[in-house]
């Protein structure tokens, strides 16, 4: 599912809200980003905002969140109309 190249973009200059890691997708190569959330961190304003007009202009968004039992819960931004949805998957490490 996201499989490709990847490069950590945090504190390199790119604006308020751009994801921590991207990349593209093998493939396709359609651009990928992936926002990394630790345990009691959350989403802010600004993140959402920019996340969400990634997912408008066609990038692949995920949302990964440390759970206190170990596992990784990933979400999925999807675009259904003018909604957006997070898909969720438990990766168990």
């Amino acid at each position: 599912m996201i499989d490709g190249v990847w490069t950590a973009v945090k504190n390199l200059g790119y604006p308020k809200g751009f994801p921590d890691l991207m990349g593209y997708q093998e493939g396709d190569g359609r651009a990928t980003g992936c926002e990394i959330k630790t345990i009691g961190d959350t989403i802010k304003p600004i993140q959402t905002k920019k996340l969400t007009m990634m997912v408008k202009d066609g990038l692949l968004i995920f949302t990964a969140k440390e759970r206190a039992d170990g596992a990784i819960d990933l979400f999925q931004w999807v675009l259904n109309g003018k909604k957006i949805e997070k898909k969720r998957s438990v990766i168990n490490l």
